[in-house]
């Protein structure tokens, strides 16, 4: 089954229109802009088409440490993963990222001003995901956090297992 990657960019325009864009790029990546004369910011959410539905049997959880070697290994440029996501927070409205049965994404809002950086940052992601011993083991332990986190909650303790 083919994978693909979804670029969804939420674009500020002058005009009063609200158009909706499906592009495809030669790479295959689907880019999905929606024009809204309503806000003063740019939505950006990559979408990666996998989710915990594709995890392996027998190997739960492989789409969450995915999300998180993406997020807390690599580079962009001369920083360092934990440079990159301050930047990311300094130029950012607000930043997510979470992957879901479904899929795996990371979502940013920022000024039109920043939208390029934004962009590298996310392209650099995907080219440089760092796999070492290290970056496994600190994936491992900050998507433990995460989950005890989130299944400590009573009210998700009982409803939202991820098999469900």
């Amino acid at each position: 089954m083919r994978k693909f990657l979804y670029i969804a960019l939420f674009c500020v325009s002058f005009s009063s229109s609200s158009k909706i864009s499906d592009l495809y790029l030669p790479n295959g990546i689907k880019l999905i802009l929606k024009e809204d004369d309503t806000v003063s910011s740019i939505g950006i959410s990559v979408l990666y088409n996998v989710g915990s539905h594709d995890d392996p049997v027998g190997k739960k959880g492989m789409v969450g440490l995915q999300r998180f070697l993406m997020e807390y290994s690599g580079s962009y440029g001369s920083m360092g993963y934990e440079d990159r996501n301050a930047r990311l927070e300094e130029i950012t409205e607000e930043s997510l990222s979470k992957h879901t049965y479904d899929l795996m994404y990371f979502s940013h809002s920022c000024s039109p001003r920043w939208l390029n950086e934004v962009l590298d940052i996310e392209a650099q992601r995907l080219a440089d995901i760092s796999i070492s011993e290290e970056s496994l083991l600190r994936s491992r332990e900050i998507m433990f956090e995460e989950g005890f986190k989130y299944y400590s909650e009573p009210q998700r303790r009982h409803n939202s297992y991820p098999d469900n």
